[in-house]
């Protein structure tokens, strides 16, 4: 809860206070431009800009929609209430997690996140590389016991299998 410094007794802040510290924020960041000449209001309130980029990063995370709308204390279905810390709201931390990298700001966060995804990548091409050179050993153990070559027709048949069960 905000207070304000104006009285010493310490009085919680009023909406208007509140409304007023957010717009002052905003603009301090950069992130509300001045209003053109003529202008009252800007095209999205400034509450309801922060819950829509929300819900635009939820969805480019991935996240399930009745997460989503939970996360953002819309009522999904009947079982689920608007009240607060309970068990069941930390079971929603998983799909908070796939939102961070799209919220934050720091651009260090995001490139961790990047690298994570690359270095998963990575991970599965050198897990593809190992069973092809196990596959390549086994056929050239084949070739050496039995002194035979396989015709390029068999060979393209056993390349076809391999592709298509996405073992290379």
């Amino acid at each position: 809860m905000l207070y304000t410094i104006k009285f010493l007794d310490g009085r919680p802040l009023k909406s208007k206070g509140v409304r007023k510290r957010v717009e002052g924020m905003a603009k301090e960041i950069g992130m509300r431009p001045k209003l053109k000449a003529g202008q009252k209001r800007h095209e999205v309130k400034l509450d309801h800009g922060f819950r829509k980029f929300f819900n635009t990063m939820c969805r480019r995370a991935k996240v399930e929609y009745a997460d989503k709308e939970a996360m953002m204390g819309h009522k999904v279905g009947l079982e689920k209430s608007y009240e607060r810390y309970k068990e069941q709201d930390f079971e929603l931390f998983g799909e908070y997690k796939k939102v961070i990298p799209f919220l934050t700001i720091d651009p260090g966060e995001r490139a961790a996140y990047e690298m994570q995804q690359k270095d998963a990548k990575i991970l599965e091409l050198e897990e593809k590389s190992k069973r092809i050179e196990e596959l390549e050993k086994i056929v050239h153990d084949i070739q050496m016991e039995k002194s035979i070559k396989p015709s390029v027709e068999t060979e393209e048949k056993i390349m076809k299998i391999l592709k298509d069960k996405k073992i290379i």
